[in-house]
């Protein structure tokens, strides 16, 4: 029964972080990891997939774009698990009906760890853990999204994210190394839709209202054992990746001929969010449930995310911002550990491209973007004696990333 009881064990080790989409925590595009996400109102680029598909129609240009992008991360306490590493993303937006008053566009960003699609790692329920970093962070994101422009100040764009999911089925006969030992894993995808409109009123302003839709994985694992003549079933189940319902709007302004200042304000509805540990169920002979431990509320609220940005659009382009991002838990008083801090980002961009000349079309640019986040210092305090669990006491915990990129793209 304690060869039993470990393995339903290091099956709660199933659990990670909550909220980390990759579109968001590192951003798409130069422009848009230049000025912190605050891209709803902009047209830009190939990002506006993404960021607003109402954006994609007022593009000048179509365009293909690659970049190299790395991140580095140094947060407390030591033993929080935090994501690191190199991702690569492609992106691209081509007229597919370029009609001069009414055309259609398409876009797509892909966006990936440099070192495969997916990553999933192992460890114990109560461990610190950021709701926003993590390995769940290294995922494949692909995004796709059309655009229509239906009049000469009015724009609207419908397309969807897919970001993948896990399943598995765990079967162990503890009794026969020969028996039935196996572990059977599906990679599948999940689709969260995306929509946005962009309305122009007068030349200098644009406004824009975007909705994101929900996404998460659930995994849920059976887990058949037999040991010593005893047959156990047990199923995990966890909603291990969640991003909320968004809303956002966003307002840009062009008040001199290559300057424009940008606002925006997204509503994310984290207050749903479930705990990301596991839930676990033991069955008795019959089918019928034995055992249920089911983890407690992660005490979510619902945010509001403020991003700013200063553009300029001329021989070269150039961009700066600033996010601000509420933590999304609140303190945890009970054995969950779940961290996470006010955020501020600060980030820059830039591009220079060679003009086309008369003998190509084609413009090539080379582009690059830093930015740096930082988590503002909390203090965990515990309300009750959990000596086996990292955050007792108390436990201090905060501290930033730095994200960095390098591309080039094509323009004609």
């Amino acid at each position: 029964m304690k060869r039993v009881l470990l393995i339903v064990t290091l099956c709660l080790g199933l659990a990670s972080q909550v909220h980390a989409d990759p579109a968001e925590t590192l951003g798409l595009s130069w422009e848009g990891r230049g000025s912190a996400g605050a891209n709803l109102a902009s047209v830009s680029d190939f990002s506006a997939t993404w960021y607003n598909p109402g954006n994609l129609s007022w593009l000048q240009h179509g365009q293909f774009s690659t970049s190299y992008v790395h991140l580095f991360s140094k947060m407390k306490p030591n033993g929080a698990r935090t994501s690191s590493g190199s991702f690569l993303e492609i992106g691209m937006a081509v007229p597919v009906f370029p009609h001069p008053r009414h055309p259609i566009w398409l876009g797509a960003a892909i966006l990936t760890p440099a070192s495969g699609f997916y990553e999933l790692d192992l460890y114990p329920n109560q461990e610190p853990m950021f709701v926003s970093l993590n390995a769940r962070e290294r995922r494949l994101s692909l995004s796709m999204a059309l655009s229509g422009k239906i009049l000469s100040w009015l724009s609207v764009g419908a397309g969807f994210e897919m970001l993948p999911t896990v399943d598995a089925v765990v079967d162990l006969d503890l009794g026969d190394s020969e028996g039935d030992n196996s572990v059977l894993v599906d990679v599948g995808y999940q689709l969260s839709p995306i929509a946005g409109l962009t309305v122009q009123p007068i030349e200098e302003l644009r406004l824009a209202l975007v909705y994101r839709g929900r996404n998460y994985t659930d995994m849920t694992i059976p887990v058949n054992v037999v040991a010593e003549g005893i047959e156990l079933q047990a199923q995990v189940h966890s909603r291990a990746f969640y991003v909320p319902h968004q809303v956002g709007f966003g307002i840009e302004w062009s008040f001199l001929e290559h300057f424009s200042v940008e606002a925006d304000a997204t509503w994310k509805q984290f207050s749903t969010m479930p705990n990301p540990s596991p839930a676990v169920s033991l069955f008795d002979s019959d089918g019928a449930e034995a055992m249920k431990a089911v983890p407690e509320s992660p005490n979510s609220r619902d945010v509001v995310v403020f991003s700013t940005a200063f553009r300029y659009r001329g021989p070269i382009e150039a961009t700066f911002g600033y996010r601000f991002f509420p933590a999304v838990v609140k303190d945890q008083t009970g054995v969950s550990n779940l961290l996470d801090s006010d955020r501020h980002t600060l980030a820059a961009g830039l591009r220079y491209g060679l003009k086309p000349s008369s003998e190509s079309p084609i413009e090539i640019g080379f582009h690059g973007s830093l930015s740096g986040t930082i988590y503002t210092d909390r203090v965990l305090e515990k309300e009750q004696i959990l000596v086996d669990n990292a955050g007792y006491p108390s436990l201090e915990y905060g501290g930033f990333r730095i994200g960095a990129s390098v591309g080039l793209d094509v323009r004609y």
